[in-house]
């Protein structure tokens, strides 16, 4: 395990230390890899899906894709001007969250999805605690949220904000954000409505998408997520021609699963993308091409609704 800790790592040197890497599965859907200083047995850092967080300098990451994805997001390269940031639900679940100061203050451990409106309802923070245990979660707006950057987003907030409060059950969760944690002028200023109910997005994260001739077609691998609003998108599909985007708005719950009025023989011509490149998210010409092809449209603030029949 050191060495292959020392091939990972560029730039650090164990050769008086040993750790181990721990791969831990978690609420069934996410796989963490904590890292152990054996030593004293003290945690040193968590790789959670895609990013590397140390709690110790000289320690640092990269995705395991091979790009870093969520930074050229941070940085507009691939955005038309004037339109919202999209992001993979999977780089918001399990970023790390520290302040304008560098302070650590915590992960946001999963989205709280409200399935009737297709939109996040809260971002789950999560601190201290090991593996569930001792932890205690809050519940932050989706407002509050911003595209990770390098697995890492900033709140406004300190970790003394936090005394004194235990956040929510995690065997109930809310149907509203907690407004205690809203800092910014959006969250302050506009309070969404509270969901008639929440899931979270790592139980829509590996559903099956039945098509119209009764096939199950491919799986839900990640969701898309204009965190600002907390509209959901898209739900890429994992096919085997590639990520297949699926506009959130043409998918209808059946049960435990989700149904395309379509026929698997018309999804094969559906695009589809390499999923070690994300498309353009933000190109408006590219979102109207895709949500055509499934017969829904988006009007000009970039929402969705059904494409309708004007015979």
């Amino acid at each position: 395990q050191q060495d292959q800790w020392d091939r990972n790592q560029s730039g650090y040197s164990s050769s008086d230390s040993l750790f181990a890497v721990v791969t831990c599965i978690v609420d069934r859907t996410k796989v963490r890899e904590v890292v152990v200083d054996m030593r004293d047995n003290s945690i040193v850092g968590v790789q959670s899906l895609h990013a590397f967080e140390s709690d110790r300098s000289g320690f640092a990451g990269s995705n395991d894709r091979g790009y870093d994805r969520d930074s050229s997001f941070q940085q507009g390269q691939y955005a038309d001007q004037g339109r919202p940031n999209l992001v993979r639900a999977s780089d918001l679940m399990n970023a790390t969250v520290r302040n304008p100061s560098g302070d650590k203050l915590g992960n946001i451990d999963e989205l709280a999805i409200d399935p009737d409106n297709n939109r996040v309802v809260y971002g789950v923070l999560r601190r201290g605690g090991f593996l569930g245990i001792g932890e205690s979660r809050y519940a932050i707006a989706s407002s509050e949220l911003s595209v990770p950057r390098d697995g890492r987003m900033q709140l406004n907030l300190n970790n003394s904000d936090f005394q004194g409060r235990s956040g929510f059950d995690n065997k109930s969760w809310p149907t509203r954000s907690d407004p205690e944690w809203n800092t910014n002028w959006t969250s302050q200023t506009e309070t969404a409505p509270a969901a008639r109910r929440v899931v979270k997005a790592s139980d829509i994260i590996g559903t099956n998408v039945r098509c119209s001739d009764g096939r199950d077609f491919a799986s839900i691998s990640d969701l898309i997520v204009e965190p600002q609003s907390g509209r959901i998108l898209y739900a890429i599909l994992d096919s085997d021609r590639g990520d297949m985007p699926v506009p959130m708005s043409a998918l209808r719950k059946q049960g435990d699963d989700y149904a395309l009025p379509m026929s698997s023989q018309q999804l094969q011509s559906q695009p589809a993308f390499d999923s070690r490149n994300d498309p353009n998210w933000t190109d408006a010409r590219w979102n109207r091409r895709i949500h055509e092809s499934y017969g829904v449209q988006m009007d000009s603030s970039g929402s969705t609704t059904p494409r309708r029949d004007t015979r």
